[in-house]
């Protein structure tokens, strides 16, 4: 059964509340497909995030890795034991850092491999990445002794 369809608000409403009542084996299947079949449902559904906004240019860098974007790339075939690529790239020279590595191992490679070379940038694009997102810059500023 697929959850991604738990993610639909109509379909995560109804099952919570149902839930909180009454549960039985397969109970998530049946909401589903009962939402997805519920005329009622379907017409008065709407989204409740914000609508999408255009793209915005990246401003034009003034130094070599002033400006940087990063980019992760997982669940590739294993080599070597590992499955992950880490990529930087210098928006004004379009030179680029690739390394495979772990997940724990991304830390180390940013700041060996960027920061020490080059100091922070003061501007880094990412697409926001749940690595990114997380760990990952708590334990940058935290290796940087920035509090």
């Amino acid at each position: 059964m697929s959850f991604g369809l738990m993610n639909a608000p109509s379909t995560f409403r109804t099952y919570k509340q149902i839930f909180f009542i009454l549960y039985w084996e397969g109970m998530k299947t049946v909401v589903i497909n009962f939402v997805q079949l519920c005329e009622v449902c379907q017409r008065n559904k709407h989204s409740t995030l914000k609508p999408p906004e255009l793209l915005q240019p990246l401003p034009i860098p003034n130094n070599v890795w002033f400006d940087i974007s990063m980019d992760i790339i997982g669940g590739l075939p294993k080599v070597k034991g590992l499955d992950t690529i880490f990529f930087v790239v210098d928006c004004m020279t379009n030179y680029a850092l690739a390394h495979p590595f772990t997940a724990k191992e991304a830390v180390v490679l940013f700041l060996k491999e960027v920061m020490w070379l080059h100091g922070f940038a003061s501007s880094i694009a990412s697409n926001r990445n749940k690595i990114f997102m997380s760990t990952f810059w708590s334990e940058v500023f935290k290796q940087a002794g920035t509090s």
